[in-house]
C-alpha cells in the first residue's frame, strides 16, 4: 500500500477539470501541519506561473479504503480559475520546509476551453488510464481493485519525473533485456513501481510541449470531459489521444465516434488504446463521478454482468459481450499488436515505423523513401503497441 511518507507534503485537486470562471479546491496533508508553499503553472510550449501562495495546512491520515473511496481531506485552500486563464495542464507543485530541506510534491487540475476558443485541436489527457494505475492509499487495477477514486494524490511519477537514465518503460538499450535501468530508475528516485506505465511526463507532457513550440493551438481537457461534457468536441477539427489511453468509458467512446460520423478527425498517437472499458460512477455533490470501475478478468462478477445494462460490463471492448472491438474507431488493436522493447520476453526491434508507401499524401515533399525507418533513433515503438492483422502482396502490407 503506497500512502503520504511521514515528512512530506502531498495533496489532489477536485474538481480535477474546471472551466474560467469557476474554482478548485486544493486538498492538502502537510506533515506537522507546516504551511505549503504552492504554485500552480500552466505547462505547454512554456511554463507559465498562474498562481502562488504560502497556504496554512494541517497533516490528515491517509484512510483505510482511500484506493476505492478516496480520502475526504478538506480543501486547504480554493483557487479562482480567472477569465484569462488559457485551457491545458495546470501542474501543482506543493512544497514544505522539514528542517530546512525542502520537500516538494506534485498535484494537477486541467483548465478546460473557454466556450469560444479559437484553438481547433482538442487533446484530451489519458486520465482514466492515470486512475487505473494509480497505486496510492492501496490497491489499483492491477493489484486486485475493481474500483478506484478519482478524489486522492497520485502516488510519486504520475506527475513528475526527475532526469535519468531508465526513466523510459521502453529498452532503449539493446542489451537491457532485464530492464534494469528502468527498475533502477524508479527505486532511486522513490517511484511507484507503476510509474513508467501511465502519467503526464511520459508521453502528453513532451509531445505538448513540442507541438506549442511549433505554432499548434491545442486546447486541453480530461477523458472524463468528453462523457460530462461531450458538447465540448463539437467545434474541433481534430481530437488527439496520445501516450497510453487504454481505460475508455462508453459514454467517452460515443462522443468520439459521434465525432467521426459527423466529419471530425481524430488521431490516435497511442498505443493500447481503448482496450478496456471502465464505467465512472459516484457523484461529488455536483453531478461529477469520484471514481472508475473496471472489473477486467473478473468481468462475470461485474453487476451489470446479468442485467439489461450488459453492453457497460467493464471488460475487452473487443470481448463478445460488447460487440465493439476498438479497431471499429482506431482502426488497429492491441490484440494484433502487443508487446514490444520491453523486457526479455517480447520483440526488441528497430523501435520505429518502416515506411511501404512513400508517395502516400503524408509524406508529400519530405523526401521520404521506400523501407526507411521513423522514430527508430528515439525508439517511439515500445512498451504497448496496436496493430492489425495483414498479408504482404508484391512488398506491400495489405490489412485483413
Amino acid at each position: 500500500m503506497r500512502s503520504m511518507p511521514f515528512e512530506t507534503v502531498t495533496g489532489y485537486c477536485w474538481p480535477q477539470s474546471v472551466a474560467p470562471g469557476e474554482d478548485v479546491g486544493l486538498h492538502l496533508s502537510s506533515a506537522g501541519g507546516r504551511p505549503v508553499q504552492v504554485e500552480i503553472a500552466r505547462v505547454g510550449g512554456t511554463r507559465d506561473v498562474v498562481w502562488s501562495e504560502t497556504v496554512p495546512a494541517e497533516f490528515h491520515p491517509t484512510p483505510q479504503g482511500a484506493d476505492a473511496n478516496g480520502c475526504d481531506w478538506p480543501a486547504a485552500v480554493s483557487v479562482d480559475i480567472g477569465d484569462d486563464w488559457r485551457s491545458g495542464y495546470h501542474e501543482v507543485v506543493l512544497t514544505i520546509d522539514v528542517d530546512g530541506k525542502e520537500r516538494t510534491t506534485h498535484a494537477f487540475f486541467v483548465v478546460r476551453p473557454r466556450e469560444r476558443s479559437e484553438n481547433t485541436i482538442l487533446l484530451q489527457l489519458a486520465t482514466n488510464t492515470y486512475h487505473a494505475y494509480n497505486d496510492f492509499g492501496g490497491r489499483n487495477l492491477y493489484t486486485g481493485g475493481t474500483t478506484v477514486s478519482l478524489q486522492r494524490p497520485m502516488s510519486a511519477g504520475y506527475l513528475h519525473k526527475p532526469p535519468g537514465p531508465g526513466r523510459r518503460v521502453t529498452n532503449v538499450v539493446p542489451d537491457d533485456r532485464q530492464m534494469t535501468a528502468h527498475v533502477g530508475y524508479l527505486r532511486l528516485n522513490h517511484l511507484s513501481p507503476y510509474a513508467g506505465s501511465a502519467g503526464w511526463p511520459d508521453w502528453e507532457q513532451p509531445f505538448l510541449e513540442w507541438a506549442e513550440r511549433e505554432g499548434h493551438g491545442i486546447d486541453v481537457v480530461l477523458n472524463s470531459d468528453l462523457e460530462e461534457f461531450p458538447e465540448l468536441v463539437e467545434r474541433y477539427r481534430l481530437i488527439l489521444s496520445v501516450g497510453h489511453d487504454e481505460y475508455w468509458s462508453g459514454p467517452m467512446r460515443d462522443t468520439v465516434e459521434d465525432h467521426i460520423a459527423r466529419g471530425g478527425n481524430v488521431a490516435f498517437f497511442s498505443g493500447n488504446t481503448s482496450l478496456w472499458q471502465v464505467r465512472l460512477e459516484g457523484d461529488d455533490g455536483n453531478g461529477r463521478a469520484t471514481q472508475m470501475v473496471g472489473w477486467k478478468g473478473r468481468f462475470r462478477d461485474d453487476p451489470l454482468h446479468d442485467t439489461d445494462r450488459r453492453a457497460e460490463v467493464t471488460t475487452f471492448w473487443s470481448d463478445h459481450i460488447l460487440e465493439r472491438p476498438e479497431n471499429h474507431m482506431t482502426g488497429v488493436s492491441f490484440t494484433r499488436g502487443g508487446y514490444h522493447r520491453i523486457g526479455k520476453n517480447v520483440t526488441n526491434g528497430a523501435g520505429g515505423y518502416t515506411v511501404h508507401r512513400p508517395d502516400h499524401w503524408l509524406f508529400e515533399g519530405t523526401g521520404i523513401g521506400y523501407g526507411d525507418v521513423l522514430g527508430g533513433d528515439a525508439k517511439v515503438v515500445g512498451y504497448e503497441c496496436d496493430g492489425c492483422a495483414f498479408t504482404y502482396r508484391d512488398g506491400l502490407p495489405y490489412p485483413t
